[in-house]
């Protein structure tokens, strides 16, 4: 079966050209990974100013459906 998650994978870019990278690691845990423009990765004051690179995710079938 494949999950809805597995459909994200991969490299996706905005209209304003920001990057979004995601990796699948096993059937319950990602990373995501959010770059600018110009190639580096963003950093966000209330995350400590740390690049967004690779930013864990967990995710599970709470509604059926992934």
């Amino acid at each position: 079966m494949k999950l809805r998650i597995d459909r994200s994978i991969g490299n996706w870019k905005s209209e304003a050209f920001y990057r979004l990278e995601i990796k699948k690691g096993d059937e319950a845990n990602a990373s995501i990974s959010l770059f600018s423009p110009f190639g580096p990765p963003i950093s966000h004051p209330y995350w400590d100013s740390k690049a967004t690179v690779p930013m864990p995710v967990t995710y599970n079938d709470h509604i059926g459906d992934f």
